[in-house]
């Protein structure tokens, strides 16, 4: 499973965030917060959220990432503290990833 990049904004501030996004059940989720893993070398996600709905575009050129998020997400989403209706958001979700062969440098 690859980990690809995605520049999203935090709606409390206003800041813009570069995270990383997978592909589970076949949809791409974003991924706010890793833990790491059971085994060395490996992370796993702390929560993942469903991107579908939330306007996610490829980035161009001019962006140092993959994907674009186009939908605003609230700190208490990102740090699963709460909740946006219609969100489909996982907590410690069974997915586990290789540092060395899994992410991009």
């Amino acid at each position: 499973m690859a980990v690809h990049k995605v520049l999203y904004v935090r709606e409390d501030d206003d800041v813009a965030l570069t995270g990383d996004l997978i592909e589970y059940e076949g949809r791409l989720w974003l991924v706010p917060e890793w833990l790491e893993g059971p085994t060395a070398g490996t992370r796993c996600p702390a929560r993942i959220i469903d991107t579908g709905g939330l306007s996610l575009m490829k980035a161009g050129a001019e962006h140092p990432v993959d994907y674009v998020l186009g939908v605003p997400l609230s700190r208490n989403v990102l740090e699963g503290r709460g909740a946006r209706l219609g969100l489909d958001v996982r907590q410690r979700p069974d997915i586990h990833l290789r540092v060395d062969t899994d992410f991009r440098r």
